[in-house]
């Protein structure tokens, strides 16, 4: 989990490891992330040959999580020892599947939580709040948020989304494992409570790589549960904004840093690391290309999109100097597969070519 932090790893006892390394030491791998386009086919025949021969893989989180052909060829030629499904690509799974006929291959309904144990626990999480309330303790999974000033609330509500979108940006740019998060308001929201934009800059931060609910009361428990390590700056003007939220990422393979306001058309992403920019954000997703500022890149660019029949909603451009380093940001309508980002990185004066996913 690349949002633990190394903290917070080693109160639990627990060791970070790449994917990789993990596979070669592992006995039992066993998968617990969403299915997302960063963890589509996470387990690959590549993966599956770095597991130990006597190593077994389980899912009980999200199908596409594996290629189940891979597993199924894995399994059969000895290069592990056997596999637990109770989630697949197709469900419910065909009565000829494959996966059925190999003894070797555990499945089962995915139950989730309508098991005897699961309707237990909940009984008694609901009994323990209850308790709580009662002897004056706050309830940690109240469904209703603390009381905010209704001026608070016209100043700062529009800002959430903003919060929320340049946060799952900068989680997504940040390279390696998670160490520190910055958040600066600038402008006159910087002037009122800002803990609703603290949680949504914590939903926005987990909500690629985890479904777990974070609201105004939980936030502060959840990333506290993380070890996220969280600093609030506050400036009451900018220069250029009526109101600006920043977020920096500090992470061990790379920071990312996103800056954000609101313009008549909604969010709008205004700084990409070093880069001023004005990219909207309701688009699917984006190319950020940092390029040599020299002419004809653009063109490049599109050409090799256009021959993969990605559509383009529309470019947006930011530069350090003429002619210097130049970051080019590309709405589009379209995933990328990743044979054409492979292209595109290897494209004379293109730097670093990466795509997120924005709405």
């Amino acid at each position: 989990d690349p949002f633990v932090s190394a903290e917070r790893a080693g109160v639990l006892g627990v060791d970070l490891l790449t994917l990789d390394d993990l596979l070669e030491r592992a006995d039992f791998v066993s998968l617990h992330t969403i299915l997302t386009d960063a963890t589509r086919g996470l387990i690959g025949r590549a993966q599956l040959q770095r597991m130990k021969p006597a190593a077994r893989l389980i899912n009980t989180a999200r199908g596409g999580l594996v290629d189940e052909a891979a597993l199924l060829e894995a399994v059969q030629s000895g290069v592990i020892a056997g596999a637990a499904l109770d989630v697949f690509t197709e469900e419910p799974l065909p009565a000829g599947s494959p996966l059925l006929a190999d003894p070797r291959i555990v499945v089962t309904p995915h139950l989730g939580a309508s098991t005897a144990e699961a309707q237990e626990r909940v009984a008694v999480d609901v009994a323990e709040q209850v308790l709580a309330v009662l002897r004056g303790q706050p309830a940690l999974y109240a469904v209703n948020a603390p009381m905010i000033p209704v001026e608070t609330m016209t100043v700062i509500g529009p800002y959430l989304v903003v919060a929320e979108k340049i946060a799952g940006l900068a989680t997504q740019l940040a390279e390696g494992q998670l160490e520190r998060v910055e958040i600066e308001y600038q402008g006159e929201i910087a002037n009122h409570d800002t803990t609703p934009l603290r949680a949504a800059v914590i939903r926005g931060l987990l909500q690629p790589v985890s479904e777990e609910n974070v609201t105004l009361v939980n936030a502060s428990l959840v990333a506290e549960h993380r070890g996220l390590r969280i600093v609030e700056r506050t400036s009451p003007s900018e220069e250029v904004y009526t109101n600006l939220v920043t977020v920096l990422v500090h992470a061990s393979g790379g920071d990312a840093i996103i800056s954000g306001t609101l313009a008549h058309d909604g969010p709008r992403v205004v700084r990409v690391d070093s880069f001023w920019v004005d990219i909207p954000t309701n688009v699917p997703y984006l190319l950020l290309c940092e390029n040599l500022d020299r002419p004809g890149m653009v063109g490049r660019v599109g050409t090799l999109l256009g021959a993969h029949d990605i559509n383009i909603s529309g470019m947006h451009l930011g530069r350090t100097a003429v002619r210097g380093k130049a970051l080019m940001a590309l709405g589009l309508d379209d995933p990328i597969p990743p044979e054409a980002l492979e292209q595109l990185r290897a494209l004379e004066d293109i730097y670093r070519a990466r795509v997120v996913k924005v709405s």
